[in-house]
């Protein structure tokens, strides 16, 4: 099975949640999740697409809503990643 490709984006803490990381694998969907300031997981939602998942995370948070990144795939820490640690 190929690696997951991840986005993650950075929120404007709304709800708690600080960083939305996508993880997505060809032909099987997307997993959108969210985690807290603190890097813990904060629920997850599954997608048909890496699209669908950005889509619906902009409906939800708007303006709050950081820029999507690559995340490369070397980078064992996500969340640590778009948050700038």
């Amino acid at each position: 099975m190929p690696d997951a490709a991840r986005t993650a984006a950075a929120v404007h803490l709304r709800d708690d949640v600080a960083a939305l990381v996508i993880e997505s694998l060809p032909e099987l969907g997307a997993t959108l999740v969210r985690f807290t300031a603190r890097g813990e997981p904060a629920g997850e939602v599954w997608y048909g697409s890496a699209e669908e998942a950005q889509r619906c995370a902009a409906r939800d948070y708007g303006s709050t809503l950081g820029p999507w990144l690559e995340v490369p795939p070397t980078e064992p820490d996500p969340v640590a990643f778009v948050l700038g640690r």
